[in-house]
């Protein structure tokens, strides 16, 4: 699916209301329910109040459950638990923004890197930036250390199109130069043999 590299339509915002894609994984996940306990307990307060919660959605995408209050979420008017969708692309390509804001420190993150192949405008948790150096702020994503920055991340990528559309081209740019298949099997094939 070729559609993700039109970039000059995808950077215009063309839905009635906002909209914001997380998870990805496993919901009843320890990383991925830390990131959703932290969307329901600070960052949708802040959205609420700074965007206003008639203006965007945030889907939640993963299979699995909703680990204790995390339930919560369910109640919310803007938040959708999407859980498995057939066609992914489709989602995260009509989407303004992928969040992940887990509190965590972890490795690698595969969604982040299916993110990057996307051109996604991406925002994460300075956490899920510390064994990923490829990600770098405001270049080819917005990295916020507190829920607080992780929102101000989010409407700079939502009212500043032209950087918007930056991160979504740098986004995939970084995908091509170190996680592109040829590249990174190479590299990892030279590792072994080591």
């Amino acid at each position: 699916n070729e559609n993700f590299l039109n970039f000059e339509k995808r950077y215009l915002n063309t839905n009635k209301k906002f909209k914001i894609a997380t998870s990805l994984g496993r919901l009843n996940a320890t990383a991925t329910s830390s990131g959703l306990y932290l969307i329901l307990n600070e960052i949708l307060p802040i959205l609420n109040q700074k965007l206003g919660e008639d203006n965007y959605e945030i889907h939640v995408y993963g299979d699995g459950y909703l680990r204790g209050s995390l339930s919560e979420l369910k109640k919310k008017k803007n938040v959708f638990i999407r859980g498995y969708v057939d066609d992914i692309d489709k989602e995260l390509l009509s989407s303004d923004v992928f969040l992940l804001a887990s509190s965590v420190h972890l490795g690698y993150r595969c969604r982040l890197i299916n993110c990057l192949a996307r051109g996604l405008p991406i925002v994460i948790h300075k956490n899920d930036s510390i064994n990923q150096p490829e990600f770098i702020n405001e270049h080819n994503c917005m990295i916020g250390e507190n829920s607080d920055q992780i929102v101000n991340g989010i409407l700079k990528i939502l009212n500043e199109k032209n950087l918007r559309k930056k991160i979504m081209i740098e986004a995939r740019n970084t995908y091509l130069k170190y996680f592109e298949p040829k590249k990174a099997i190479s590299k990892i094939l030279s590792d072994f043999n080591k």
